[in-house]
């Protein structure tokens, strides 16, 4: 009865005793099977302690939302230990929370490291970590880490919490190193374990926004979509593993549920799926389909994703909300002078897609936008060629008609030869990341989008 006291929700005793008890016993007994001598045993403990550290992180996020006990203070102490689990625990909880939920309130990502700058300025490491997350290392993720791990002495407004961070990183640090001392295959398999963590996280995070980041989160700047709950839901996306079999889903705490989520912020994850139910009719164009969102195109990276923002929410390499979620069959070529990809931006995209569908043969593949779809175009052999999307969203300004995506080494210096030149900026150059695109008219009148990689 006391239990049920301090549980926010009726059935939270059950559901959220369930995730605690399973991250626990998971990360315990996948820790301990790292040190069995037989190989099998290692890999099956490998991926329990990865799943048992997954689920400690989204427990953070529930407990950041207050969503599983009635008292902040209880929540605060769960959610601080599941940060030690996850590794998380360099910064403070609070800070989380409050970086979390000015997400929430700001509907942006709001940050205070510049990294679209920091790989502008920094070419190897942008070429390094481009090779590193080919072989499916997170590179991007551990630099993010990195800054997380050091924050007191990197984020000057944080330099207070340096005794609690020095701290953190001896115990975590000669804990690992006394690891490796002893066990160096366990300290390995327990590397490995992190890094799967990550990418299931960002697998799961990295279609959900299309949001633009900003270096805002020490300052009192109100963001230009604060509180705009029409403008969040449209740039919300939900990836859900499987809605066949739904079951799946709870292995990722129905993260992937993500429009029901911000539609309702104070739902516990159990009760995600209803609102999801009544909200898209488990229609399947309504979500990012899994294997869309997540077979990556550049091994590593998610696919049509480039480096360089905040937790990767927004896809990368592609201009258009058609390529932000990620259907394009492929990246952009990073080749200098060579067309990438062509779409075309439409007020009445079926009525065009099926003729192009009848006049050429092309197939398609919805491509879920939110509250509508746009189509990829694919060949009889099923690679996607084109696309065609509706004039809403971002793609309003986009011009009509067809636009392909030229490759160039400098975008600024191709606009300044641009405009040298007789020709105009439509579109002004955006930052994506380790990518930046924009789009120009020629003397003749032709419209081009010009690529940076």
């Amino acid at each position: 009865m006391l239990a049920k006291s301090l549980i926010k929700d009726p059935l939270g005793l059950h559901y959220y005793g369930t995730a605690t008890a399973w991250a626990l016993l998971a990360w315990l007994a996948g820790f301990v099977g790292l040190f069995a001598a037989s190989l099998p045993v290692n890999l099956v403990a490998t991926l329990l302690l990865a799943h048992g550290m997954t689920i400690a992180a989204y427990l953070v996020h529930e407990c950041a939302h207050n969503l599983v006990f009635r008292k902040a203070r209880h929540n605060a102490r769960l959610g601080s230990l599941m940060t030690w689990l996850c590794g998380a625990s360099y910064g403070t909880y609070d800070d989380i929370r409050y970086k979390h939920f000015r997400h929430h309130v700001d509907n942006d990502d709001v940050v205070w490291f510049d990294y679209d700058a920091f790989f502008e300025r920094h070419p190897f490491v942008t070429r390094l970590t481009r090779a590193l997350e080919w072989l499916y290392i997170p590179a991007h993720d551990l630099i993010m880490h990195g800054v997380m791990v050091l924050t007191s002495f990197i984020i000057p407004e944080r330099r207070n919490q340096r005794l609690r961070n020095v701290t953190v990183i001896l115990i975590r640090g000669g804990l690992f190193l006394a690891l490796a001392i002893i066990a160096p295959r366990a300290a390995v398999l327990y590397v490995i374990a992190r890094l799967l963590m990550i990418h299931v996280l960002r697998f799961m995070d990295s279609v959900q926004h299309d949001y633009g980041y900003t270096r805002s989160l020490f300052e009192s700047t109100a963001s230009p979509h604060r509180g705009d709950s029409n403008w969040e839901q449209a740039h919300t996306f939900s990836n859900p593993i499987s809605l066949k079999y739904p079951q799946l889903n709870w292995l990722v705490l129905n993260f992937g549920y993500h429009k029901a989520h911000h539609a309702d912020m104070n739902l516990p994850f159990f009760r995600l799926p209803g609102l999801h139910r009544e909200m898209t009719h488990d229609e399947p164009a309504r979500v990012i389909r899994c294997a869309a969102s997540g077979l990556p195109a550049g091994r590593g990276l998610p696919r049509g994703r480039e480096i360089g923002s905040c937790r990767h929410r927004r896809q990368r390499g592609i201009i258009s909300d058609f390529f932000l979620t990620g259907h394009t069959g492929g990246a952009m070529s990073n080749e200098t002078g060579k067309i990438g990809w062509i779409d075309m931006t439409v007020d009445d995209a079926p009525r065009i897609r099926d003729f192009y569908e009848k006049v050429v043969g092309w197939g398609h593949e919805d491509v879920s936008m939110g509250e509508y779809s746009d189509y990829s175009m694919t060949a009889s052999g099923g690679q996607p060629v084109s696309g065609i999307c509706h004039a809403r969203g971002s793609n309003a300004e986009l011009p009509g008609g067809w636009l392909i995506y030229i490759t160039v080494d400098n975008v600024d210096a191709s606009i300044a030869a641009c405009e040298a030149n007789g020709g105009e900026v439509i579109v002004p150059a955006r930052s994506m990341g380790g990518a930046r695109f924009c789009v120009i008219r020629d003397p003749a009148g032709a419209t081009a989008a010009l690529y940076q990689p």
